[in-house]
């Protein structure tokens, strides 16, 4: 009765272990993915903001704050 009892317990430990594990390799994964998202957005907007001069930028400030 005692060995039925104690591999139940090993056998539950087992099992939450492995969702542990299965968790922390998820939050790794979803952690890496966000990273990634990040910074394709910031080289989008740093490509993005490449494309307009300087004068473009300069003759939007002017025809918003003086006209």
């Amino acid at each position: 009765m005692k060995i039925f009892g104690f591999c139940f317990i090993y056998s539950e430990f087992s099992k939450e272990r492995e969702k542990a594990k299965q968790r922390g390799d998820f939050q790794k994964l979803r952690e890496i993915q966000i990273i990634d998202e990040s910074f394709r957005n910031y080289m989008a907007w740093i490509r993005k903001a490449g494309k307009y001069k300087k004068s473009d930028h300069l003759n939007f400030l002017t025809k918003f704050f003086f006209y």
